[in-house]
């Protein structure tokens, strides 16, 4: 059993697996393993705040970044509706403190509704599964979720070769790093040659602040990290490949930042599938704190929280 895993376990009979109302709009947690506050007053919505309570160390960046699984741009092919992130949305407690719904509901200029429900999945992880509901026809419809880590953490995913490299099935390591092809676009990484046309599309010429995109080699997992080197303290987006067509992410830039690297942002492309009015999507998101003593171990942790089925 890896370090990793012994770590979790020890927290597991201890764990507070419920939030408290705090400020208005402002939920907190506190795990034993994991503190944080979660963001929904109808202005603004994500994970604002992650600390991790063994190392003290703070995982998400806020402010004035909206902080970690923030709902941000949504799309139906070439057309961008309002940002979920600022648009209207409440947030509700269940009796027992242990789910946190929030809700977009459908209007004229957003034709769907949005409920997201965050649990906390054990004493080092949060869940976020959402629903959305077609009012209309929604082609090739992506919910669009940011992430922004720590200016002290460093990315890293993993990828696929390519047909040139032989196609091997391992999955291959990668920690954005800028370099003359690459700097000045943020990153993506698709699922496969389909995903990669759904970015192409247009949806990201539309302003305000449309996207120059750098696509590289398809990913190897549905697993998005970011991880301090000098204690290894990393935090984990998992996704199912089945709802994520795309990870995005931005470089580190030795020597200091540019516009793309002082964003340190990582982002989940979910669903790019066509939606007929009165169809529901459902994605599962989680966002996991572990400490790693090498970079694989997250795909390990994927795979359990998968059922133990790596990705293909």
């Amino acid at each position: 059993m890896s370090t990793i895993v012994l770590f979790a376990v020890a927290w597991a009979g201890a764990a507070d697996l419920t939030f408290t109302p705090a400020a208005p709009g402002y939920f907190s947690f506190d795990t034993g393993a994991l503190r944080g506050t979660i963001r929904a007053d109808g202005r603004s919505q994500g994970v604002v705040k992650l600390t991790d309570a063994a190392t003290g160390l703070e995982l998400a960046n806020d402010p004035p970044l909206p902080g970690l699984l923030s709902l941000y741009r949504v799309f139906a092919g070439p057309t961008r509706f309002p940002d979920a992130r600022t648009a209207p949305h409440r947030a509700q407690l269940n009796a027992a403190r242990t789910e946190l719904s929030i809700l977009w509901e459908a209007a004229p200029e957003r034709p769907y509704s949005i409920t997201g429900r965050f649990t906390l999945g054990d004493a080092r992880s949060l869940d976020l599964a959402l629903e959305c509901v077609a009012k209309a026809p929604l082609p090739a419809f992506e919910i669009f979720v940011s992430s922004y880590p720590a200016m002290a953490l460093r990315h890293f995913l993993f990828l696929k070769d390519t047909l040139h490299q032989g196609g091997g099935r391992d999955p291959v390591l990668y920690e954005p790093t800028a370099a003359p092809f690459i700097e000045g676009c943020y990153l993506a990484f698709p699922r496969d040659d389909a995903a990669a046309r759904l970015i192409f599309d247009g949806r990201w010429e539309k302003p305000p602040n449309p996207v120059h995109f750098a696509a590289g080699r398809h990913y190897a997992a549905p697993l998005l990290g970011s991880r301090n080197p000098e204690n290894g303290v990393a935090v984990l987006l998992f996704a199912r490949a089945e709802d994520c067509f795309a990870l995005e992410s931005t470089y580190t830039r030795p020597g200091g930042h540019d516009s793309v690297a002082s964003h340190n942002s990582l982002y989940l492309s979910l669903g790019g599938k066509d939606l007929a009015e009165g169809e529901t999507a459902r994605f599962r998101l989680r966002a996991a704190v572990a400490t790693l003593a090498r970079h694989g171990e997250a795909l390990e942790l994927h795979a359990r929280w998968r059922g133990g089925v790596p990705e293909k």
